[in-house]
């Protein structure tokens, strides 16, 4: 990889689970960034995929490794840092579509504030024909400024980290989601700096109610089950007035105002009030599927 001294190296790190239908849009975006494509290692890491996703990602300048012992994205993520040459690690997932300053911004606002870890912004493609459940999505799925606000967590769908970090800690080796904001969580608490990057943008599709509670009942379990692996850490997230518990992303959708300033905000959408208590009672069948799962996770850990 030579190097253009202006910018650090970079290594994008996919995990692919079938994603034939996603990743040729990905590998195009990401073959228009604005930082010189010499800075940047591609690695796509197909788990276990049964369709052609190998095939067309074998299509662009990337390295493709495949993973055909276990599904879990994170598993596939170790198994790329262990090939990854750049200074600065980059994660997406295979059905995102990133903008051509992405990671431009990202690296810019690493060195600008001087952080080790930093989230991008993750945008929907949401308008004024979508569903309601694919706004609910959109609203409730990911919002990298609040939850690196007030929990100081952020998702790999949109995440720089600097290479360093992985020397003291690891991405957890889990085979339910959950192990990007538990992995963020842990270094921040460990005094990483992380930051957020609002023009280091991300394009991921919004999908309806049904994924978005499996998602979050996932998420749920992998907090569970990781719940008792650093519990001061855990007891020192939790801190902190009731106002600011409510601010939280997983909470602040219950409030059809609050969802009325996200879709006014980020989207540009006026919904009226019957619709915003439709869409707060889909947040709240979210925040339950995804503390059922959290419970459920705990309970599977004790038990085993």
């Amino acid at each position: 990889m030579s190097v253009t001294n202006t910018y650090p190296s970079i290594s994008i790190i996919i995990p692919a689970h079938n994603e034939a239908g996603n990743i040729s849009r990905l590998l195009d975006s990401i073959s228009k960034q604005t930082i010189p494509a010499n800075n940047i290692q591609t690695i796509i890491v197909s788990n276990c995929s049964t369709d052609n996703t190998v095939a067309l990602a074998k299509k662009f300048e990337v390295e493709v490794m495949e993973v055909n012992d276990a599904k879990s994205p994170y598993i596939a993520r170790n198994k790329a840092l262990a090939i990854a040459k750049g200074d600065v690690i980059v994660f997406t997932d295979g059905d995102c579509i990133a903008k051509p300053q992405w990671l431009e911004e990202g690296v810019r606002i690493m060195e600008e504030k001087n952080v080790d870890l930093v989230g991008g912004k993750i945008t929907y493609p949401i308008h004024a024909k979508s569903s309601l459940q694919e706004i609910c999505y959109a609203i409730n799925d990911v919002n990298h400024e609040n939850t690196i606000r007030y929990s100081k967590v952020a998702f790999m769908g949109n995440l720089f980290v600097r290479k360093n970090v992985f020397d003291t800690i690891k991405i957890p080796q889990m085979n339910v989601s959950g192990g990007d904001t538990y992995f963020t969580f842990i270094a921040t608490s460990a005094g990483y700096k992380i930051a957020y990057a609002k023009n280091a943008v991300v394009e991921h599709p919004a999908h309806n109610l049904r994924i978005l509670c499996k998602k979050a009942f996932r998420i749920g379990k992998g907090k569970g089950r990781a719940r008792n692996n650093n519990t001061a850490a855990i007891q020192n997230q939790n801190k902190g007035s009731v106002l600011n518990f409510f601010k939280r992303p997983q909470f602040a959708h219950l409030l059809p105002w609050n969802i009325q300033k996200t879709l006014r905000r980020d989207f540009d959408l006026p919904v009226n009030m019957p619709y915003l208590i439709i869409l707060s009672f889909f947040t709240f069948i979210t925040v339950s599927s995804g503390g059922i799962g959290f419970f459920y996770g705990i309970f599977q850990r004790k038990k085993g």
